[in-house]
């Protein structure tokens, strides 16, 4: 029977507004596998500032137990990252090389051919660490840079129960300024780089003591962000940068041609391929938050996305939080807005709204802050207004709970994909997949490795069949169409063949081999005419190319 008062309903309003506006991706994606876990993702973050708002107001000690918290957790990332420095990476890229020979040795007792995994190769040879987020030192930077300066408060904070306070404050901020930043520097990230200046140039804007110098404290700012970008990339091109330019140039086709719905989540990694220049680096998101959601999800998603964005520079801005504080509740308001603006700029240059535990953090650091909060009883009559917003979290509580439902599905296609690798008996191979199909009924994965495992054994009409399911879940997956060809082929249906391979070849026109399986349908179809053969009669040409044996089989499908 309380209602909490105060500002906190504007970062929860933002959030909220980002899960209700991402069901307008729904209405035109055929990605579900991606559209509705990404749904139940903004919900989540929506439903857990709503919590922690209430927890604060109402629970005075629950905010610094979360501060603390988020620092304890950042520490142990910090842990991990040197820990993989100073052997991790190496002892990683053994077990990969290792890993590799072993299915290189695994093909080739079957009869297949075996194709090494070259860019995992790439990304470890470069030696960026990456902490617990698998393989990727970018959005491990973006955590990095999101909680350091609080990390920092608590440390300084930690200092002061030790004598004398004046050496042990000192000892520890430096120490550990000095462990972020030396993370900051082996994970290599230039982008993070940037959004560290970014915030510390919002930070310093936020003290009314230097506003009135806000030109020369946002030109320190860029020159310390193109210093630390420079020293972090360590003498790498700027490849990224220009492949991030084409990725803007396709998100910004999509959000012109559909506006108001947005081309679908999820239905960014297939416009891009039909999009893309030629050669151009295939990726599932434009690295950009607002303009990869306004592009799949319309405007309102963009919008609401922004408004997310901005929360930092409202804190810092808004003339309500000066109010009187403590020396420790300012020091702590000031990391938030350091380190949420950080990681809002990196935002617009990476995949940030991808990653669960760093944006339900992100959405919850504002109400740590905000002292305004105040529990209140409820009146005797509660308003129609009241009545929706508490349903609307009902609902938003509703689809952060239901990914709860795939976990099953996901248990039995990685128990599946596992026992492919190590050779599993064929029907306990067939029996897995079913289960996985049938447990994840919007995702075509389970079938694509279906129809590998049937091709592999020589059944290409149980390929056909499972392939045909695989583009009737993703039909703009221009790999799935290629495989249907491919069946088809060997099945010795041209019409249908061609048909597939036109749109493997639609929806990623510059991929060779499918254009290689468009021009050997095309030739086999001019052959067959010139020969007067009937399209179910195979010709001799289409004869010799279809295989005989299982192994054979394997080769035709790699």
């Amino acid at each position: 029977r309380q209602t909490v008062k105060g500002r906190g309903i504007w970062p929860v309003a933002a959030w909220s507004a980002l899960a209700g506006a991402s069901l307008f991706g729904l209405l035109r994606t055929t990605e579900w596998e991606y559209a509705l876990p990404f749904v139940c993702h903004a919900a989540s973050a929506a439903v857990l500032a709503a919590a922690v708002r209430r927890i604060v107001a109402c629970d005075p000690w629950a905010r610094r137990l979360l501060v603390r918290t988020l620092a304890a957790s950042l520490l142990w990332c910090c842990v991990r990252g040197v820990e993989q420095r100073f052997g991790g990476l190496a002892r990683t890229e053994e077990e990969f090389l290792r890993g590799q020979a072993q299915e290189r040795e695994r093909a080739e007792k079957q009869g297949g051919v075996f194709n090494p995994n070259s860019g995992l190769h790439d990304k470890l040879k470069q030696r960026r660490v990456y902490g617990p987020f698998p393989m990727s030192a970018n959005l491990y930077a973006a955590h990095l840079i999101l909680l350091a300066p609080l990390l920092l408060v608590v440390l300084w904070r930690a200092g002061g129960r030790f004598e004398p306070a004046r050496v042990s404050r000192p000892l520890l901020l430096g120490l550990g300024a000095l462990l972020c930043l030396a993370l900051l520097y082996w994970s290599g990230s230039r982008s993070a780089a940037l959004g560290l200046a970014a915030g510390l140039a919002l930070g310093g804007l936020s003290l009314p003591a230097l506003r009135r110098w806000r030109i020369p404290v946002a030109a320190m700012a860029l020159l310390l962000g193109i210093g630390l970008m420079f020293a972090v990339g360590g003498g790498r091109n700027l490849l990224s940068a220009s492949a991030r330019l084409q990725y803007y140039r396709s998100a910004w086709i999509m959000f012109r041609t559909q506006p108001v719905t947005g081309a679908g989540l999820g239905e960014f990694y297939t416009d891009h391929l039909r999009l893309r220049p030629l050669h151009a680096e295939p990726t599932h998101m434009p690295h950009n938050m607002p303009l990869g959601l306004a592009a799949q999800a319309g405007i309102l998603a963009g919008l609401a996305a922004l408004a997310c964005l901005v929360l930092p520079a409202w804190l810092a801005f808004s003339p309500r939080q000066q109010v009187a504080e403590e020396k420790d509740d300012r020091l702590e308001r000031l990391a938030v807005v350091v380190g949420l603006g950080a990681w809002s700029a990196h935002a617009f240059l990476d995949l940030n709204v991808q990653v669960p535990g760093t944006v339900l953090t992100a959405a919850c650091l504002p109400l740590l802050v905000l002292h305004d909060q105040a529990c209140a009883a409820l009146p005797e009559q509660v308003g129609r207004g009241q009545r929706l917003w508490t349903a609307f979290l009902l609902l938003l509580t509703g689809f952060a709970f239901l990914p709860i439902l795939r976990v099953p599905g996901e248990y039995r296609f990685q128990k599946f994909s596992t026992s492919m690798q190590t050779g599993e008996p064929a029907m306990v191979l067939l029996e897995q997949g079913k289960q996985a199909a049938r447990w994840l009924p919007t995702s075509p994965q389970p079938h694509r490795l279906l129809g590998r495992f049937a091709e592999a054994k020589g059944n290409h009409g149980d390929a056909l069949m499972v392939y045909e399911r695989a583009v009737q879940r993703a039909p703009h997956r221009a790999g799935f169409w290629a495989q249907l060809a491919r069946v088809r082929l060997v099945l010795g249906d041209l019409p249908g063949a061609a048909s597939a391979a036109a749109e493997a070849v639609r929806w990623d026109p510059g991929h060779p081999k499918y254009q290689a399986y468009q021009a050997l349908i095309r030739g086999l179809r001019l052959v067959q005419h010139s020969w007067g053969l009937s399209s179910s009669q195979p010709s001799p040409l289409q004869e010799s190319c279809t295989p005989t044996t299982p192994q054979e089989a394997r080769l035709s499908s790699h």
